[in-house]
């Protein structure tokens, strides 16, 4: 009997690997193979995280080119609350939110999103502030 399993040991688009277990009377062999993780072709944008959060949260997404990425934070209305430095080239970035916005003040507790954008793709993801 052989049992297969794929498993992600880090994040989404770090690789991955696969273990075989055979299992035969008494003894078990078992073999991982790395496997590199497969080239992102798409913009990504991971759930912040920690969500709900107080004071910041992390915005983590991949850009599969050079481009500039623009982020930008909106309040549930959709207006801009705040404009993020985004990174460019290619790869997965992150940035963090401190839940304030352009003019440095705190925002009030409720529903944000984060806008990311390059010149042919636009991700969104909510998050939620809690004072």
């Amino acid at each position: 009997r052989v049992n297969y399993r794929i498993a992600d040991p880090d994040a989404p688009g770090r690789g991955h690997y696969v273990l075989a277990s055979i299992s035969g009377g008494i003894t078990v062999d078992t073999v991982t193979v790395s496997v590199p993780a497969l080239t992102n072709q798409m913009l990504t944008l991971e759930a912040p995280s920690p969500n709900p959060f107080n004071p910041r949260t992390t915005i983590r997404y991949f850009s599969p080119d050079t481009e500039t990425v623009v982020l930008r934070i909106l309040d549930a209305r959709g207006r801009v609350v705040r404009n993020l430095a985004g990174a460019s080239g290619p790869g997965w970035h992150e940035t963090v939110w401190d839940g304030q916005d352009s003019g440095g003040r705190r925002v009030s507790s409720g529903t944000y999103y984060v806008e990311i954008r390059n010149s042919s793709e636009r991700r969104t993801a909510s998050m939620t502030l809690i004072q």
